[in-house]
């Protein structure tokens, strides 16, 4: 819940910058347009940072098949904090990510924002999902 009002607040005071900088500008007018580019870009960001984080990198969607260590852990993981199964994605790069986005349980699966996880050794990548949950993990490496 905390994490909710930090966004919210976080979210609120671009949108205040934004109609501020709108008004410096061009009047009531340049706030009014200022305050309709805040509300979409925040709605958009909201909704598909993950998505374009994922497009980004050129993640791949993979499955117990073509990672079952990976895939495996995940599911380990999922099922010990009694979460439903996250979608798994790779990221073919060397340098470590840790893009973690959360969703809550009660979002439909198509609107649930997948989260990652640096996996290095599969030890200190589960251990650092135990401390982060109730994120959506999604593995990265």
């Amino acid at each position: 819940m905390f994490n909710l009002v930090k966004t919210a607040i976080l979210m609120a005071a671009i949108t205040a910058l934004f109609m501020a900088v709108g008004a410096m500008i061009g009047g009531q007018t340049g706030m009014l347009i200022a305050l309709l580019v805040a509300v979409g870009m925040n709605f958009f960001s909201y909704w598909f940072s993950a998505d374009m984080v994922l497009k980004m990198y050129n993640a791949r969607e993979v499955d117990a098949s073509s990672a079952p260590q990976f895939y495996g852990m995940v599911a380990e993981l999922a099922q010990r904090a009694n979460l439903p199964m996250p979608r798994v994605y790779l990221i073919d790069e060397a340098a470590p990510n840790a893009f973690a986005p959360a969703a809550t349980p009660s979002m439909p699966p198509s609107r649930r924002r997948p989260a990652s996880c640096a996996c290095c050794p599969s030890a200190s990548c589960a251990a650092s999902w135990r401390t982060s949950w109730p994120m959506w993990p999604t593995v990265t490496s």
